[in-house]
């Protein structure tokens, strides 16, 4: 297969608002603004003409007459989809098997479990189609480890920016939890005309610009605080938006909402969002989707010139001859590259075996403090040195004077033997002085030595390193010549690094094995761990992993491969018990990242919300009453049907990432998962006032306080069922389960003493599909 080149980046034209010079963001474009007025949020209530809960179902799935639609219902009014892809509407009431429907004009139909994908109550929310779902692509963020947003970064789709990171929480791969940084960049479709307000709230630092408005800033340290502006935008326009936000230390949060005068404040969601790029050096081109994000650079370090597009799968076969001056340039630029890292190898050892500080150029504010810590380490060794040099002065100066007033001892009935005692023992205080003397002026010659072999080694790699990217730059000049193979726009195909990210979708659980076939280095990341890595290869070849995969979760993947020859393969395959060798689906890849832990509560991961789950696979996704050694239970509409103890397998106090789920899941004994990714084995003794309490074979009574320090408590090791339907309630609970049963108006769950849902409590029922 050759080469896939995606065409270039469309040209924006501005629109007929006026044009004006606005501020640009760091290393970004000149953005042609369109004419804004900025107006306050005034607290305007708008009131709208109340239909009937039927006529607007009606008229909105049916496009009825309000006078069908005023009929008395014979039950509820409901939106029902079936799996043979019929949308319906009318009124229904649960019954044994199934639901029966009586439609807007008055024919009733019984509709079996079988066949419902989706029931709607009144008051719920249909799921979007498909075509809905995918008509917006989130936010392109280029991620950063470092705070002043410049250099290599990790490009990846996020499909909002609503993230509480926390503390020492790992972000994904290759980007560090301290001190770094991120770009968001996407266009903005507004689903009416309005005056928005845009709020942007980050711990520590954030920053946005609207279609080249701003910034409107809060650059620097802090805790969580939020910046704000209105202003008016039309339907239809896309709107250039564009967030940068660093984090120092410690918290980290990144929050993005809007609101109007009819619309409370929220976070801005993915379908109103097209993922882009302002950059010139890094353009994007955000294809349809399903696929992984890939993100291929010029040369094989992930640096300088890139280009970001979706993959629909992993199955690449790249074909481009080599010019005899070509290969030799690549050659040249090999062997010097090879010298320069080894160099740079005995360079990084000898400050290692000499305590001196290693530079770090992606994060100055490490490299800083280190180097400020050296810096007092020699200061202190000079000290010691001076202050030796004084205690033998001292202990010299003592011996002496003794000697010389031997003869005055011996007139004070001095015995010989008592002088001699004070004789020796001034001399021992001398020799140890003089030793301690000796040992502090080595270790200030040690540290003037090891400078000096520093200085040296630096200046030999630093030499190796320029003849290096000379050569480097040879090479791209020589593959940038008219007529070259490109894989990507800009990037030539005998001479680059590629990055997919994203996440994969499954629709069994079982152990997955994968299989990943390249003919140069490559690295794959499943779940944040990494799984395969063989950086070193040089020749076609093929690894293997086998990961525990489950139905409904989201596993994050990220996979690194070069070429650098006339010929490149890259393609990952997967396997399972059930399923034969096969490369991924385009199905099965997403191109988003899955949101890490977020206040937003179900958003922040679908699979692992907070609740509990029981060993029959029933996950109940409600706020905790209380617990104890016998029963679980709920506030709201479940506070009435305790949960035994004996049935729960996992108590989530907190939606968990797939890291601490997976984390969990290796666990054989009861405990409590800690944030920090500890894991204290010990029984459960209830859920009280926000506290969990354990009783710890080694630790005794322990309280912990849920979500800030106790994640996840393991009451029994088990492998539930995946789910197959998910229930809402009216007062936000939801319930997961690998099956129900349809009794009179009521959903029972199974399991002995199973949870009985009235059909009043509902807003839908959906089959997992």
């Amino acid at each position: 297969m050759g080469a896939i080149v995606g065409p270039a980046p469309p040209n924006r034209q501005p629109n007929s608002l006026g044009i004006s010079i606005a501020q640009k963001p760091t290393g970004g474009k000149e953005y042609p603004s369109r004419r804004m007025q900025t107006v306050r949020n005034r607290g305007i209530t708008r009131q709208l003409a109340r239909p009937t809960r039927l006529v607007a179902l009606a008229v909105l799935a049916l496009g009825v007459s309000p006078g069908l639609a005023q009929e008395k219902p014979a039950g509820p009014p409901v939106l029902i989809r079936t799996l043979s892809g019929q949308r319906l509407a009318g009124a229904a009431r649960l019954q044994a098997g199934g639901l029966r429907l009586t439609e807007t004009n008055g024919h009733t139909r019984l509709i079996a479990l079988s066949n419902l994908a989706e029931v709607v109550f009144a008051g719920g929310q249909a799921a979007e189609s498909p075509s809905e779902a995918n008509g917006g692509t989130g936010f392109l963020g280029f991620y950063f480890n470092h705070t002043n947003l410049t250099g290599p970064f990790v490009a990846r789709l996020d499909e909002t920016v609503n993230f509480d990171w926390g503390w020492k929480t790992s972000i994904m791969p290759k980007v560090n939890p301290d001190y770094f940084g991120v770009r968001w960049m996407a266009q903005l479709q507004p689903p009416a005309t309005d005056d928005y307000t845009f709020y942007f709230g980050t711990d520590d630092g954030g920053r946005f610009w609207v279609d080249g408005q701003g910034p409107f800033s809060l650059w620097e340290r802090q805790e969580y605080t939020e910046t704000n502006v209105t202003m008016r935008l039309e339907a239809g326009q896309r709107y250039d938006v564009w967030l940068e936000f660093f984090d120092f230390f410690g918290n980290a949060k990144a929050r993005f909402f809007w609101s109007t005068p009819s619309l409370p404040k929220s976070v801005v969601p993915r379908k109103h969002l097209h993922a882009a790029s302002f950059s010139q050096a890094h353009p994007a081109q955000i294809g349809s989707l399903p696929g992984l994000l890939a993100t291929y650079y010029e040369g094989d370090a992930f640096q300088g010139h890139s280009f970001s597009r979706i993959d629909p799968r992993l199955n690449f076969e790249w074909r481009c001859p080599l010019p005899p001056d070509l290969r030799e340039a690549r050659e040249q630029w090999r062997q010097a590259a090879a010298l320069a890292e080894r160099t740079e190898r005995e360079l990084a050892g000898l400050r290692q075996a000499h305590g001196l500080p290693q530079p770090n150029h992606d994060q100055p504010e490490l490299e800083a403090e280190k180097s400020k810590e050296f810096l007092n380490r020699q200061k202190r060794a000079l000290r010691r040195l001076e202050e030796a040099e004084k205690q033998h002065e001292r202990a010299a100066g003592k011996y002496q004077k003794l000697l010389e007033e031997v003869e005055t001892l011996k007139k004070r009935k001095k015995s010989d033997q008592e002088i001699a005692g004070l004789l020796e023992k001034a001399r021992q205080n001398e020799a140890e002085e003089k030793s301690a003397l000796e040992a502090a002026r080595q270790a200030a010659a040690n540290y003037n030595e090891a400078l000096a072999q520093e200085l040296r080694w630096a200046q030999i790699a630093v030499s190796n390193r320029v003849q290096a990217d000379q050569l480097f730059e040879r090479l791209l000049e020589l593959s940038h010549r008219p007529g070259r193979h490109e894989v990507a726009p800009g990037v030539p195909a005998n001479f680059f690094s590629v990055r997919w990210t994203g996440h994969l979708r499954v629709g069994t659980s079982e152990p997955y094995q994968f299989y990943l076939t390249t003919d140069e280095g490559a690295r794959l990341w499943l779940g944040g761990r990494l799984a395969i890595d063989n950086w070193a290869q040089t020749q076609t070849g093929e690894s293997t992993c086998v990961t525990q995969l489950w139905a409904g979760q989201r596993c994050d993947i990220m996979l690194e491969t070069r070429n650098t020859d006339d010929h490149g393969v890259a393609r990952l395959s997967w396997s399972t018990p059930s399923m034969a060798r096969a490369v991924i689906p385009q199905e099965s890849l997403s191109p988003f990242w899955p949101m890490a832990e977020s206040e937003a509560g179900e958003s922040a991961n679908s699979a692992f919300p907070a609740g509990a789950l029981l060993a029959n696979g029933i996950l109940i996704s409600a706020p905790f009453e209380q617990a104890d050694e016998s029963v679980v239970r709920f506030k709201g509409l479940l506070h009435d049907q305790p949960v035994s103890l004996g049935r729960v397998a996992r108590l989530y106090l907190r939606p968990l990432t797939d890291t601490f789920a997976i984390l969990l899941e290796e666990k054989k004994r009861p405990g409590v998962l800690l944030q920090k990714g500890d894991f204290l084995e010990g029984e459960f003794l209830g859920l009280d006032g926000g506290n969990l309490k354990v009783r710890s074979v080694l630790f005794g009574l322990r309280h912990y306080p849920v979500g800030a320090q106790a994640v996840a408590f393991l009451v029994r090791p088990a492998k539930p069922p995946a789910p197959r339907f998910t229930l809402k309630l009216r007062d936000g609970a939801i319930i997961s389960t690998p099956d129900l049963a349809l009794t009179e108006a009521a959903v029972l769950l199974p399991g002995n003493g199973g949870l009985l849902l009235q059909q009043e409590h509902l807003l839908f029922i959906r089959r997992l599909e």
